[in-house]
């Protein structure tokens, strides 16, 4: 709908004030390039600020988005850092396979994908399958 609203008048300002929690939601609406962003948990003085600085045709993203988007380009970049594989691992272990499981999807040994899953937990530092299947989530390489 705000790529529409751009398209159909694109000398608007637009400034999204949401209290949605879904991560994935607001980054979409992030991409979307508002001229501002506030979550309604902030403070009625961030959202005066928003407000005026968009008025003003200045751009406006509270702390809260910001943060949103700092961290998802830090997942991003640590994706990136993953080979192929481990993230087929990392994306088949956060489905709930097991590792016999997914070596068999993966056609490989069980030891083989031990050492992906190993790896995946050390370049990302995450400490157990559980962390491993949140990052997932969190970064979109599965859907809950």
């Amino acid at each position: 709908m705000l790529l529409q609203m751009r398209k159909e008048a694109p000398d608007i300002h637009i400034l999204i004030y949401t209290g949605t929690t879904n991560r994935d939601l607001i980054l979409t609406a992030l991409d979307a390039m508002p001229q501002g962003f506030v979550h309604k948990s902030e403070s009625l003085v961030t959202l005066v600020q928003g407000i005026s600085l968009v008025a003003q045709n200045t751009s406006y993203f509270s702390p809260f988005a910001t943060s949103l988007r700092i961290q998802k380009h830090k997942e991003t970049q640590e994706i990136a850092q993953l080979l192929p594989r481990e993230r087929t691992v990392l994306r088949l272990i956060a489905q709930g396979n097991n590792l016999k499981e997914v070596a068999e999807q993966m056609s490989l040994s069980s030891k083989t994908i031990e050492s992906y899953r190993k790896s995946v937990m050390r370049k990302l530092n995450l400490k157990n399958v559980a962390a491993m299947t949140i990052y997932a989530v969190q970064c979109g390489l599965v859907q809950v």
